[in-house]
């Protein structure tokens, strides 16, 4: 790419990931699983003749047609080349009732905290690897990731706020992440709770300067 490439200005904003598509063996069985699993539905499905394929299209969105294409043109007994497909939930007690949703459907799950956001991780019928998430209002260097246990509560106690700015200290951390409702802010001898929104300005003004930050608490939840 030229650098007159990319000094071009995009008129309206630049391009916007709304959808993909996903090359599927047994197209049934993966809407069935799509729709009674993770609650997405069928907008349309149809045959394609310059495919010579058919297509399911599926959203979670009323105002978007589809958010996920299925096209069975994958050959039987080969290997998924998806790293992962990502769906959002609005709360914790989503990302709960989403983890006890699977593994009622017998679907074993591997929930982890990476810090800036807390995910349940799971198969699908054909090997594609999902991830269903949920943002959290704090900036940590990435990658991160550790054992998440969805069974603590929301609320961080005095105790956990003690041991987290002790780690601090130890780990000479100008600032350390913590979930919950609050976090902890710690400069020099100086440590104090904020709020979600006070943790995200501060964290994400000093991003450029933390991002050899070693790793958070292992307790984030």
């Amino acid at each position: 790419m030229t650098e007159q490439t990319e000094s071009i200005e995009w008129p309206s904003g630049r391009p916007r990931l709304t959808h993909m598509g996903i090359n599927v063996i047994d197209i049934d069985r993966m809407v069935e699983f799509y729709t009674k699993v993770l609650g997405l539905s069928v907008s349309d499905f149809g045959f394609s003749d310059r495919l010579q394929s058919r297509l399911a299209f599926l959203t979670s969105d009323p105002s978007a047609h589809h958010q996920v294409v299925m096209v069975d043109t994958r050959p039987a007994g080969s290997e998924s080349t998806i790293n992962q497909i990502s769906f959002s939930v609005p709360s914790l007690d989503d990302l709960r009732a989403a983890n006890r949703r699977l593994i009622d459907a017998g679907i074993e799950t591997n929930p982890i905290n990476h810090g800036n956001a807390w995910s349940v991780y799971f198969p699908d019928p054909e090997g594609n690897l999902l991830e269903i998430y949920l943002d959290a209002p704090f900036y940590v260097p990435q990658p991160q990731g550790e054992p998440l246990d969805l069974s603590l509560g929301d609320s961080v106690d005095s105790e956990e706020m003690r041991l987290v700015y002790e780690y601090s200290i130890e780990e000479d951390l100008p600032v350390l992440l913590h979930c919950g409702h609050g976090g902890v802010y710690r400069s020099g001898d100086q440590v104090q709770l904020c709020d979600p929104a006070q943790w995200t300005r501060r964290t994400c003004s000093r991003s450029a300067q933390t991002s050899s930050m070693s790793r958070p608490s292992s307790r984030i939840v």
